[in-house]
């Protein structure tokens, strides 16, 4: 091996020629462990649902509050359906505050499910009403809106039974 020294750019001394080799070395090693740290550590810092929920939604949500689902009705939900509320519908005031990390694990405790990137578009059997007796258009009645098929808010003379003075 040569003892000659050559100068590395950015320093102000020189190492012998055979350091290149493990000067590049440690810095693939150095990356290596940067990566690996910056990749747990995101693993470390990613919130926890269970007290994001606590902290955050709780209070309503197992209060007993008229207007929050409690925990069972939100468990029938998919995760999907959950975070679409929190992103886009009427969560989206209270979890705006939130990471989107944050509103993803809320999402998964909440349910009990995982997040599946589908968001269904058709209700639940039990969300439509029961197939009833379709109106009964030829009786006369007048309370409002739509005593016909078109849904119209004026009714025709012979309907409403007017007569001349």
């Amino acid at each position: 091996m040569s003892a000659e020294k050559e100068l590395i750019v950015g320093t102000d001394y020189s190492i012998p020629q055979f350091g290149r080799g493990r000067l590049r070395a440690m810095r693939r090693i150095h990356l290596a462990l940067l990566v690996t740290i910056l990749c747990f550590s995101a693993i470390a810092f990613a919130q926890d649902g269970g007290a994001i929920f606590q902290e955050r939604c709780a209070s309503c949500h197992d209060g007993g509050i008229d207007r929050a689902p409690n925990r069972e009705s939100l468990r029938q939900l998919t995760a999907d359906r959950v975070l679409a509320a929190m992103e886009t519908g009427p969560m989206i005031s209270m979890a705006s505050g939130r990471s989107a990390a944050d509103r993803r694990a809320i999402a998964e405790f909440i349910t009990g499910k995982k997040l599946t990137g589908v968001l269904p578009d058709v209700p639940l059997p039990q969300a439509m009403c029961t197939k009833g007796q379709a109106p009964d258009f030829s009786k006369t009645l007048w309370d409002g809106w739509g005593q016909n098929s078109a849904n119209t808010r004026c009714s025709k003379g012979a309907s409403v039974a007017l007569r001349h003075a």
